[in-house]
């Protein structure tokens, strides 16, 4: 986990720039074997509950050396894309992170709500997009 005073917390509505993730062949893989290593998952009431710490999952503003190994399916969230209201895009500050990201819980809520949350936004080919191969060289 990122401590709070090495995240930054952004103020917007959609990405203000294309991110990368890896993922599968058929979205950007936000899973909830993911969640349960990048978030804090409390019992609330009984129900697993994630924590809005600033803490998500990952995204980058480039290609990591590991996306550009051959066979990888990266995934790009495109610049512009709407965020859902239940998620909050969040800067990774530090030294050694640089381009890092985080899709992040913006409230505590349920952990099913904050997946599902995910899968709308990965799940929408208007927001995000399997990179062909080939294109993969063409990114920055």
């Amino acid at each position: 986990m990122i401590s709070p005073e090495d995240i930054y917390i952004l103020d917007v509505a959609e990405f203000t720039k294309d991110l990368y993730r890896m993922g599968n062949g058929t979205w950007p893989a936000f899973t909830e074997d993911r969640a349960r290593t990048d978030i804090v998952i409390i019992k609330q009431d009984g129900i697993e509950t994630v924590q809005a710490n600033g803490n998500g999952f990952s995204a980058f503003d480039h290609l990591t050396p590991i996306m550009r190994k051959p066979g990888k399916k990266i995934w790009r969230i495109k610049k512009g894309a709407q965020i859902p209201s239940e998620l909050k895009l969040v800067k990774d500050k530090r030294p050694g992170h640089e381009g890092h990201y985080m899709i992040a819980p913006a409230n505590n809520m349920p952990l099913k709500k904050y997946l599902g949350a995910l899968e709308e936004l990965g799940l929408d080919r208007t927001r995000v997009q399997l990179l062909a191969s080939g294109s993969i060289s063409n990114v920055g």
